[in-house]
């Protein structure tokens, strides 16, 4: 058979082929460039741009969540959010419906 000549029978009857050696798959911080190795994507705060984008954790903390520096002195911002949170609808923010627990930053135990 064609193409499968570098394939050798194990006992047990299984083939087996070269082993290749896997690749940790590292993304990058799209505000500084550095290697995120936990990939964990966010929405920018400024409800005005709302990108999807890799963010390590120290750039999520010195720009506030948002994805650069015009974005975090934008007028129409959302709290940084912790961990794994995700944001709420747009209007909530642009209404000023959030609870007061919510606008604080405390966790709501009754949320979703």
């Amino acid at each position: 058979m064609a193409g499968f000549r570098c394939r050798r029978r194990r006992s047990g009857g299984l083939l087996v082929g070269p082993q290749k050696e896997r690749k940790r798959w590292v993304g990058r911080c799209y505000a500084c460039g550095s290697e995120v190795v936990e990939l964990r994507h966010r929405n920018c705060a400024n409800i005005d741009c709302n990108r999807l984008y890799l963010s390590c954790g120290w750039c999520a903390e010195e720009l506030a969540g948002c994805c650069c520096s015009d974005c975090k002195a934008a007028p129409r911002l959302r709290p940084l959010l912790p961990g794994h949170q995700r944001y709420l609808k747009w209007h909530v923010y642009r209404d000023g419906l959030l609870p007061p627990a919510a606008a604080d930053g405390e966790d709501d135990a009754d949320c979703c």
